[in-house]
C-alpha cells in the first residue's frame, strides 16, 4: 500500500470502503498518509476535513504510519489530542500519576507539578511530553 515503507499494509477490504450506494472510496486514514509529505494548503484542508470522520482505531493507525514514514509530523500531535465527541477518555494519555509540591519561597508561593503518564497512541510519548512541557515555564 505504501511505497515509502513496504511494512505499511492494509487488507483490501479495509483499504477500499463503499457508500450505502456501493460507491468505493479510500479509508479515511489512508489518504492523509499520502498527503502528509508536502503539507500543502489543500492537503492540510483535506486532513482537517477527514479528522472528525476517523474513530480512535483509524486515528491510532494513521499515527503509527506517520510515525514510521514522517517522524515528528505535526499531524501526529493533532491526531493524538483529537477526541470523539462521545469520548470520555480525555487526554491521549493514561495511568497519569502526578505530584504537586507547594512551598513558600522568598514570600511567594512556589508550585512544582511533576507527573508521569503512558501515551494512549504508539509513538506519541515525546510529543505529549513536549506539550506538557509548555506548562514548565518559570513565572517571572
Amino acid at each position: 500500500m505504501c511505497l515509502r515503507d513496504a511494512s505499511i499494509t492494509l487488507p483490501y477490504s479495509e483499504l477500499v470502503l463503499r457508500t450505502s450506494e456501493g460507491i468505493p472510496y479510500a479509508a479515511p486514514e489512508v489518504v492523509p498518509l499520502f498527503k502528509a509529505k508536502h503539507l500543502r494548503e489543500k492537503d492540510i484542508a483535506d486532513f482537517q476535513g477527514v479528522l472528525p470522520t476517523m474513530d480512535q482505531t483509524r486515528r491510532s493507525r494513521l499515527i503509527g504510519w506517520l510515525a514510521q514514514v514522517h517522524p515528528g509530523h505535526p499531524w501526529i500531535e493533532t491526531l493524538a489530542i483529537h477526541r470523539d465527541d462521545n469520548s470520555s477518555r480525555g487526554l491521549p494519555a493514561y495511568d497519569y500519576r502526578g505530584e504537586v509540591d507547594i512551598d513558600e519561597v522568598d514570600g511567594r508561593t512556589h508550585v512544582v507539578w511533576t507527573g508521569q503518564f503512558k501515551p494512549r497512541f504508539p509513538g506519541t510519548g515525546p510529543v505529549l511530553a513536549k506539550f506538557f512541557g509548555i506548562f514548565n515555564r518559570p513565572n517571572h
